[in-house]
């Protein structure tokens, strides 16, 4: 049985943040997108709200992707970051 089948009974709209979302045809850690995938094909609505260079909002694979531009550094302090 799938986990979110386990968790969600019904059709959840779920926010899902991220500050690095990145696609199976992208450089870098794709776990985000594959769990947003799971929730989309299991009968969710999945936003996901992630930082970009622009600000646009895209549909990938169901999933509907807000970039945010914004600032930062690992070199921020915990409030600067957050």
């Amino acid at each position: 049985m799938i986990v979110s089948e386990c968790i969600f009974e019904r059709m959840s709209k779920i926010l899902y943040l991220h500050q690095y979302f990145k696609t199976p045809s992208e450089a870098g850690a794709s776990r985000s997108y594959f769990l947003a995938k799971a929730m989309v094909d299991a009968g969710h609505e999945v936003t996901l709200m992630t930082q970009g260079d622009v600000e646009k909002v895209e549909d990938i694979d169901g999933i509907k992707v807000i970039y945010l531009k914004n600032q930062y550094s690992n070199k921020m302090g915990v409030l600067k970051r957050v």
